[in-house]
């Protein structure tokens, strides 16, 4: 019983490194264009799909700035802009955070740009505030609604103009709130877009843990192999 265990482990563990394992891509915003430093760190872009979400053609995008950061829709910028390889039937983007009153989804498949990003890219969802004195949000989550199920994969995003995704910033703001009348302002040190660099795969825990059964179940086999043959040379 204990070498069928073994077995099974080791076989589970070698199924996790073939079938493909889900995974977040998670992209650093670092890459600054009218705002220096340059590089710098500015945020996360996450890009995530549960079985779930592959079933219904869904995978989702949330972009998390640093406590500093504000997302901005400035001047001849679009706001959050990016492309897709492949030409995947993407049928909708909807912004599905808390703050999606904030935004506005541009037209699908348009010219887009964030100077010095020019793009053009495919997508874009813009800031409804004007100018960085009304920009509060740190973050956002929208989904990528697809036609039919689409597997998320590091090559689904382009490389365009040098960049996978271009984002309006605000950068080391502050928010405060008037006490009479309740309305908020904010002050941003600089205005302008960053970029993000090359995607990183982290794999869930739940296929690191297979992945280690499965090694934890082969060292195990081998040791009993290893044994049996001590025990036929005496």
């Amino acid at each position: 019983m204990t070498r069928f265990w073994l077995i099974l482990a080791a076989f589970l563990g070698l199924a996790a490194t073939v079938v493909p394992a889900s995974a977040d891509i998670v992209y650093t915003l670092s890459n600054g264009g009218s705002i220096l430093p340059t590089p710098g760190n500015y945020g996360t872009v996450t890009v995530s799909q549960t079985a779930s979400q592959l079933s219904a053609g869904i995978i989702q995008v949330k972009i998390d700035l640093l406590s500093t950061e504000r997302l901005l829709t400035t001047g001849g910028h679009d706001g959050i802009v990016f492309s897709l390889t492949g030409s995947p039937d993407l049928t909708s983007i909807t912004v599905v955070s808390a703050n999606a009153s904030g935004f506005t989804v541009k037209p699908l498949g348009g010219s887009y740009s964030d100077s010095p990003f020019l793009g053009p890219f495919e997508y874009a969802i813009a800031w409804n505030g004007n100018g960085a004195g009304s920009a509060t949000e740190t973050s956002i989550t929208f989904d990528l609604n697809f036609g039919s199920s689409l597997a998320l994969s590091p090559t689904l995003f382009a490389l365009t103009s040098g960049t996978y995704f271009a984002v309006d910033i605000g950068r080391g703001c502050s928010t405060t709130t008037n006490p009479n009348n309740g309305k908020t302002s904010t002050s941003c040190a600089a205005t302008g877009p960053i970029a993000t660099g090359d995607p990183v795969v982290v794999p869930e825990p739940s296929t690191v843990a297979m992945s280690i059964a499965g090694l934890m179940g082969l060292a195990g086999f081998a040791m009993i192999q290893r044994r049996r043959k001590l025990v036929r040379a005496v």
